[in-house]
């Protein structure tokens, strides 16, 4: 999925030209801000579902999809190359998954909320960062 969204972003990138940096920042920001807001709204629902069985497990994968066709967009409207940021992408997704399966129930028990606003602070740096050069 990144590499769609590269290269999405890669003939977006020639569309919109000198705007393209603008809006990889826009992006990025209301990512942000969308994952801070998630995690801190007082009457949020929390949902308590089974994400390993039915719709829910195909509703997970497409979420995650596009969280990284997202990623790609970005990297394509910047005019980055795709194959280093791809391993990337698949490497810490990986662990990721592995952490969560051994540590997931502990951690998300008590850090869910804190790194959902550290994780929209970093995507708003980075929309910041891209603006900034």
């Amino acid at each position: 999925m990144p590499i769609i969204g590269w290269m999405f972003g890669e003939y977006l990138s020639g569309v919109v030209g000198a705007y393209a940096q603008w809006l990889a920042a826009v992006v990025l920001a209301v990512i942000g801000v969308r994952l801070i807001w998630e995690q801190l709204a007082p009457n949020a629902r929390h949902w308590q579902g089974d994400p390993t069985r039915g719709m829910s497990l195909i509703v997970l994968m497409f979420a995650t999809s596009v969280d990284a066709l997202a990623a790609g967009f970005t990297l394509g409207l910047v005019g980055l190359q795709i194959l280093y940021p791809t391993l990337i992408i698949g490497v810490v997704a990986a662990s990721m998954t592995v952490v969560g399966l051994v540590f997931g129930r502990a951690l998300g028990l008590r850090f869910s909320r804190s790194a959902g606003v550290v994780g929209g602070l970093i995507l708003i740096g980075l929309a910041v960062k891209t603006v900034l050069g």
